[in-house]
């Protein structure tokens, strides 16, 4: 699937305002230029917390709470 090389195993996306590579994860804590390298922003985390709230809402699959549990005992608690 697509979208999981650009979620990352904790549950959440991007930083410096955009997505990264397919696959890259870098958390290191260094700047990049202007930019502090992160693992992923707290805005990317609610947004996609919020998209799976919504789409489990409207479907019931398991698959969107399983998803929701992973953001948020792991990127939400962690951000």
């Amino acid at each position: 699937m697509a979208l999981m090389r650009i979620i990352d195993i904790i549950g959440s996306s991007s930083w410096a305002e955009h997505f990264k590579g397919d696959g890259v994860l870098d958390g290191s804590g260094r700047y990049q230029g202007s930019k502090f390298c992160s693992c992923s922003e707290g805005c990317v985390t609610v947004t996609w917390l919020q998209l799976n709230w919504h789409l489990l809402r409207l479907t019931g699959k398991a698959k969107y709470a399983s998803e929701l549990e992973r953001i948020t005992f792991n990127a939400l608690l962690g951000a």
